[in-house]
């Protein structure tokens, strides 16, 4: 590339252009069923969670659309309300997705030919072939990642095309009885202390490595401190927990951060990258998720990017407010690579943005940028 006289914006794009648009893509977060990847009929689409919370956003009510309980009704409904999200990147990516099923990017939309295209939907659902076409021929996805959950069993899925990450937050900052005890299950062992706990975990994380998967990841709350504890103290701790007791800020943070540190040495011994997720602040009134700005929301990890300096460290946040903060942490820590960008900074202005200082600001290894959610 000639740096001379170039604008930082022209010499982004130049690099968007020439060096990252050619690269084969590897979607590194998903939420795809990895048993059944593809699409029952076109509700699934029009009604993907992203649509269904703009759609809300834009006035439609829970009852209308649980009212709304056939493949005919919701596409009734989506006619009627689609024109109110119809500026938003969301939309537009569903306009993508639709243009695989047979639908123009300028098509007006109708019954008619939504419902010609749940035709085609329910084939392609029917075709074993359609998850490789749809990711690796039409989008030049040639892997993409699977959430999966420590506390469910791991589905069967097609390793050519899936690879699996393992999330970690119902046993981590989320801990309670119940997920513990659907961990237990999942691991098919009995959990009566925090030795039982750290047991299982080890033989959670080695078995998912050996059978390829490929990373761990987990959300940290925006107001979760690392505070790391004594053994004693966290033994005590986790019985509670184990008991059923909900503890208070102070002593779980110090659980939270066990278990952190526990499950980041499992991962650096079975050679799996830590994706973390940070920012997003749950569960708020109305089941609301919502990325909140929080001081030292990452710096507050740097003893944890130090402890595990052999631990790959993968982050990606939900406000672009803490992007600079993240560059620089960044910088100080060859073990971080920094990802993006999730839903909700999941717009143009924002991606140009960060994207541009990460590129002018880290040597590019440094930088993963393909996360569709």
């Amino acid at each position: 590339m000639n740096h001379s006289n170039q604008s930082v914006s022209s010499l982004a794009d130049e690099v968007l252009r020439d060096v990252v648009q050619p690269l084969p893509v590897i979607d590194i977060h998903t939420h795809i069923n990895g048993a059944d990847p593809a699409a029952h009929d076109i509700s699934e689409i029009i009604f993907y969670h992203y649509i269904v919370s703009e759609l809300s956003s834009a006035g439609v009510s829970a009852a209308t659309m649980k009212a709304a309980d056939t493949v005919e009704k919701k596409i009734a409904l989506f006619l009627e309300w689609h024109g109110r999200i119809s500026n938003t990147i969301t939309y537009w990516c569903l306009r993508r997705v639709l243009e695989q099923h047979g639908i123009g990017a300028d098509a007006e939309l109708t019954r008619d030919l939504l419902l010609s295209a749940n035709g085609r939907v329910t084939a392609t659902h029917g075709d074993a072939n359609w998850p490789k076409k749809a990711l690796v021929e039409n989008n030049r996805v040639t892997q993409t990642a699977l959430t999966l959950n420590i506390t469910e069993k791991i589905p069967a899925f097609d390793s050519k095309l899936f690879f699996g990450t393992l999330r970690l937050d119902d046993v981590t900052g989320s801990v309670t009885k119940e997920t513990l005890l659907q961990f237990a299950t999942a691991a098919g062992r009995t959990i009566s202390n925090l030795d039982t706990f750290e047991k299982a975990a080890q033989e959670s994380v080695q078995s998912f490595a050996k059978g390829g998967g490929r990373g761990v990841a987990l959300g940290l709350a925006p107001e979760e401190d690392y505070t790391p504890a004594d053994r004693p103290v966290v033994e005590k701790l986790f019985a509670r927990v184990l008991a059923g007791e909900t503890l208070p800020a102070s002593e779980a943070a110090a659980l939270h951060s066990y278990l952190l540190d526990l499950f980041a040495g499992l991962a650096m011994e079975h050679r799996l990258p830590l994706q973390i997720l940070i920012g997003v602040k749950r569960p708020l009134p109305g089941g609301a998720a919502l990325a909140i700005v929080h001081p030292g929301m990452v710096n507050r990890y740097a003893p944890l990017f130090h402890k595990f300096s052999g631990l790959n460290f993968d982050i990606f946040l939900a406000t672009a407010a803490h992007s600079q903060e993240l560059v620089a942490t960044a910088k100080n820590y060859s073990n971080i690579t920094l990802s993006g960008f999730w839903w909700y900074a999941f717009s143009p202005p924002y991606i140009r943005a960060l994207l541009t200082e990460r590129l002018l600001a880290l040597p590019m290894v440094k930088l993963h940028a393909f996360f569709s959610d």
